[in-house]
């Protein structure tokens, strides 16, 4: 039987460990070498503290102390990612164990046929405990987030109404906003380029900020972008709540971010109360941690609407805090990317805050906002084209009322909204019934108001003039807008009748029509919370 060749590797590892020991024997004397045996630990550990105190004696260690802040922000981090990176070690540690058993078995195995069956075994094992370790991983993940969501006390249900509420209008009519995208400025901070990071989006009341802030929500998101959004609006008093601002934008970013998740988990949670100064500094740490974490060609992208609906004090903090984030985050260079966009209204306060930042004003879009409109206005007249098609009114001219709507519209896309609405709600015996109405509508929104609360009311008796007065009450001054259902049983308690057997007629709701109108979840609000100011 021939002899095995030997393997060319274990003579190259002799080999090394030949010459090792021989320089180690050529550096020991003799007399060192026969007091090995009788040499112990402690005394080795002696003489270690013996040469530790000769330096420090000589100073020589002063400089080590410099060291220990560079490790302290490190050591947060690890002690609370370490339980959550365990579970991974240990399956690596599984891994080497196989590795081993594998390769004694390939040392021993004859049959080659066996020998890869083993290795597809280890390969499947591996994957399994992979999978295993991904799952534990995200239940982990899964759990700390819950305990720092009702350590927060956050709640985005309202927040995703007031999305679906502002987006369904552009989704029923596509393409109204699409120019928002192709916008020079927008399109920039869209980007990669790190030209204006920090947007202001401005423009009167009504003339479609906040759609606009959805749809780059909506493209964000499609687009795979991490996006930190939140929307205020006076309709749900939440929403205009400082803390509830900072608890949804801290929830978001460390949802995007396992390490900064379980640093909060173990270092708050349970631990220390969620007040304002601790939430600001938690955000702001939050946002380094998670452009630190992304990659520098990635962008994180924060948007907020409706800034004009918080109080001064709280949108002199809010901004304060958007202008430190942005800050911090350009001196850091390769980290990725903190986007900032403010849609609002043009207030003193807002314009002196911000005053140097990038602004975007709708106001000098207007051929683009007016063709929005003209495009808006004919999908809407088309919706109604079996009515129209009465008066002779075929497509050519629909789309030439929708351009005369989008012109004396002047950008303002809720004024054409009402229009539209005065023209549904109203009776005409042909064409020029309708243009010549349009013309001579008020162009001021107070005005238009005013002209439709007094066709509202002209029919009504005075106890029905009280029950309008109610129904805007309860939608003005709401914590949040009612459900159907929710606001005919409030309807009837607040008539004072002792003992409701049946609850307000829905048909109030239907002349409350264009003022009122209702949303997907059966809720009733105004059509614009302009409504509320003129009736303030």
């Amino acid at each position: 039987m021939p002899l095995r060749k030997r393997d060319s590797g274990t003579a190259t590892a002799q080999r090394i460990i030949r010459v090792a020991f021989e320089e180690l024997e050529r550096s020991v004397t003799p007399a060192d070498s026969t007091n090995f045996e009788s040499v112990t630990l402690e005394a080795v550990r002696k003489t270690a503290l013996d040469i530790e105190n000769q330096l420090a004696s000589r100073q020589s260690l002063r400089n080590m102390r410099r060291l220990s802040p560079l490790f302290s922000a490190w050591k947060l981090f690890f002690l609370t990612s370490w339980g959550r990176f365990q579970g991974r070690f240990d399956s690596i540690l599984d891994d080497l164990k196989q590795h081993g058993d594998q390769l004694d078995r390939d040392a021993n195995a004859y049959n080659i046929v066996e020998a890869r069956n083993m290795r597809e075994n280890l390969q499947e094992w591996r994957q399994e405990s992979l999978d295993r370790a991904n799952r534990d991983e995200e239940e982990q993940n899964t759990r700390q987030l819950q305990a720092i969501c009702t350590w927060l006390g956050a709640n985005d249900i309202d927040q995703h109404v007031i999305f679906d509420q502002v987006s369904n209008e552009a989704s029923k009519h596509p393409g109204t906003c699409s120019w928002i995208l192709t916008q020079t400025t927008i399109a920039s901070w869209l980007s990669n380029q790190i030209t204006n990071p920090f947007v202001w989006l401005q423009g009167n009341p009504g003339c479609g900020k906040s759609v606009l802030a959805s749809q780059l929500v909506k493209f964000l998101r499609s687009q795979g972008s991490i996006v930190i959004s939140y929307f205020c609006t006076s309709s749900f008093a939440s929403s205009t709540q400082y803390d509830e601002v900072l608890k949804s934008l801290l929830y978001q970013m460390i949802r995007n971010n396992s390490q900064m998740a379980a640093y909060l988990y173990g270092q708050y949670v349970g631990k220390k109360s969620a007040s304002i100064v601790i939430l600001e500094q938690l955000l702001q740490l939050a946002a380094i941690a998670l452009s630190d974490e992304l990659n520098h060609n990635q962008n994180v992208y924060v948007i907020i609407d409706g800034l004009d609906d918080l109080g001064d004090e709280k949108q002199k903090k809010l901004l304060g805090l958007m202008n430190h984030i942005s800050r911090d985050n350009l001196r850091r260079p390769g980290s990725a990317c903190f986007k900032i966009l403010v849609a609002s209204r043009a207030t003193h306060l807002i314009k002196e805050r911000l005053r140097k930042k990038t602004a975007v004003s709708l106001g000098d879009e207007k051929d683009k906002v007016t063709t929005a409109i003209a495009r808006y206005s004919e999908q809407r007249l088309k919706a109604n084209q079996y009515k129209f098609a009465e008066l002779l009114l075929q497509d050519p001219e629909l789309v030439d009322i929708a351009r005369q709507i989008a012109r004396k519209a002047d950008g303002m896309f809720l004024w054409a909204r009402l229009v539209l609405e005065y023209l549904t709600h109203n009776i005409f015996y042909g064409g020029q019934e309708i243009r010549d109405a349009i013309e001579i509508l008020p162009r001021k929104l107070v005005e238009f108001y005013e002209r439709i609360l007094t066709q509202m009311i002209a029919k009504f008796d005075e106890r029905s003039v009280d029950r309008l007065r109610t129904i805007f009450g309860w939608i003005a001054f709401g914590q949040r807008p009612l459900r159907r259902a929710e606001f005919r049983s409030a309807l009837s308690y607040s008539a004072g009748i002792a003992s409701v057997q049946d609850l307000a007629p829905s048909y109030l709701f239907d002349m409350c029509a264009p003022l009122v109108e209702e949303q997907a979840d059966s809720s009733l609000c105004f059509i614009h919370i302009s409504v509320k100011e003129y009736g303030a």
